[in-house]
């Protein structure tokens, strides 16, 4: 059965069965499906070519996900525009896909920019609102009948997603649909870890944003499997929590800013009754935030490891794995996931490197295609295929020679007691060519620490060279919709420095 047919398949379930929950209101794949075809039967009417690539403004609502579910089960490919930047960036965007059509939230069509730049590119504007079962409608039109935009007719159904843009600006990806099935089914298996065989499930409970692989990663078994989802707009502690103690799954899925933000929050053992473990990815959890929350919950905490490249996780902990390696292959990412190709190679030859030497991490993907791919990560795979992570080479700072890993220092600087989290990125300095500065964020109660003693505190758990030379003590660090730390805002928090007097230095 093809994608298509499998995506079909899954909107023909019984009208009256559960799909997607949000705010408390079930969304039945009856509703689902009257706004999926409201969406793709609007661009046959308007004689939107079959091929041609539509725009999406993607947002964490039901409707959103009803229009993603019918876009691709009509085998039409979808460019993904976050709603998450300025309507005139928005508009620039849409000027420059010049698709034929956009979809988007009756909400975002209220930004005059938006519309006229749908008319701009004669273009079909789709507005996505009301209840659920709701029907798109025409808010703006053009007259590109029959086209399929600027040559980007697809030859391949696609799915274009958007990197996080955590370490630079984002990046359009656009991934095959038989990747985003593998993936989706891939990502069933690992849910499936968290329930006894034969039960029913439990919603997956997401806030990740749909925007790019994470949120997609966790809506795709619904649409191709017809697995029950609580949508969550965001992520918040209050309706996370409220959402857990209802539908009380086996396996929870968070980044981890959220795990923190959860031992901050202080919620009670009993709310989280019933997991079996907690799964994190997209960004590094430190080691104490884990044992923290192992200890106070009582839930073994498993990562995983993957990107847009990769149309998912390729690297990641079974509960099977954790009960028999869990206390001799602390750190570790764990092992990669069925049919990913996993190496570590010298990043200046590309020698491929002996299990336990650090690399650069290179990864197969077959769902994505052949060949291997080349991460920007720095990793060590022992005998037992366990991966452990040592930084990024991009991120590296180059200290007067001496290399600095910005999640090395940032380790450090969590153990103290008052802070929650904390971000180092490096500035230039005539001298020594980068030095490390960083940017913490305090715990709710805790009393602002001197900054000098924050400075001693790294300089006793760390080399000279790794210290950073500048900390700043900021409200909370500068985030992406899916909670990852976005570096360069840490950086420009630093930019008034470069107009200062030189910041004294430890080396």
């Amino acid at each position: 059965m093809s994608f298509q047919e499998r995506m079909r398949r899954t909107l023909e379930r019984a009208p009256q069965e559960q799909a997607i929950e949000f705010g408390g209101v079930w969304w039945r794949w009856g509703d689902v499906r009257a706004t999926a075809l409201s969406v793709t039967e609007a661009l046959d009417d308007a004689d939107v070519a079959p091929n041609a690539t539509v725009a999406w403004i993607a947002r964490n609502r039901p409707h959103h996900l009803a229009a993603l579910f019918g876009l691709l089960a009509a085998g039409r490919s979808v460019v993904v525009v976050s709603p998450f930047q300025s309507a005139d960036r928005i508009a620039e965007q849409i000027d420059r896909l010049r698709a034929p059509a956009v979809v988007a939230d009756a909400e975002d069509w209220e930004a005059t920019q938006i519309a006229d730049a749908v008319r701009r590119t004669e273009g079909l504007g789709l507005a996505l609102g009301g209840g659920p079962g709701g029907a798109a409608a025409v808010l703006a039109r053009g007259d590109r009948r029959g086209a399929a935009g600027d040559g980007r007719a697809a030859s391949e159904q696609t799915l274009t997603l958007l990197t996080s843009g955590t370490t630079g600006p984002s990046k359009r990806i656009a991934l095959p649909v038989r990747a985003v099935e593998a993936a989706a089914e891939d990502c069933d298996l690992l849910e499936a870890e968290g329930h006894d065989p034969g039960a029913p499930r439990a919603p997956f409970i997401s806030g990740y944003p749909l925007t790019n692989i994470g949120g997609i990663y966790y809506a795709m078994p619904t649409g191709l499997l017809g697995r029950r989802m609580a949508l969550l707009e965001k992520f918040a502690v209050e309706p996370w929590v409220e959402a857990v103690e209802r539908h009380r799954p086996g396996l929870l899925w968070l980044p981890p800013a959220a795990i923190r933000m959860l031992l901050e929050a202080g919620v009670p053992r009993s709310a989280l009754a019933g997991a079996r473990a907690l799964r994190y990815g997209a960004a590094p959890l430190d080691d104490d935030t884990r044992e923290r929350f192992e200890e106070t919950y009582g839930i073994p905490v498993l990562s995983q490891y993957g990107a847009t490249e990769f149309a998912g996780t390729v690297v990641a902990w079974t509960l099977a794995d954790h009960r028999r390696f869990g206390a001799a292959k602390r750190g570790s990412i764990g092992r990669a996931r069925p049919g990913i190709g996993l190496r570590v190679v010298d990043s200046d030859t590309g020698t491929e490197l002996p299990c336990g030497v650090c690399g650069r991490l290179e990864v197969m993907v077959p769902r994505v295609g052949p060949g291997w791919m080349s991460t920007n990560d720095l990793a060590a795979i022992d005998d037992d295929g366990f991966v452990f992570l040592q930084g990024r080479a991009d991120d590296a700072i180059n200290r007067g020679g001496f290399k600095v890993l910005p999640e090395d220092v940032a380790d450090v600087l969590r153990r103290h007691p008052a802070v929650a989290d904390a971000a180092v990125v490096g500035l230039p300095d005539a001298r020594l060519g980068q030095v490390p500065a960083a940017a913490v964020e305090l715990r709710p109660s805790a009393t602002p620490p001197d900054i000098g003693a924050l400075q001693a505190f790294a300089r006793e758990r760390l080399i000279a060279y790794q210290v950073p030379v500048r900390i700043i003590v900021v409200p909370a660090l500068p985030r992406t919709p899916s909670l990852k730390v976005d570096r360069p805002a840490v950086r420009r928090l630093f930019a008034p420095a470069k107009r200062a007097a030189a910041p004294s230095r430890s080396d």
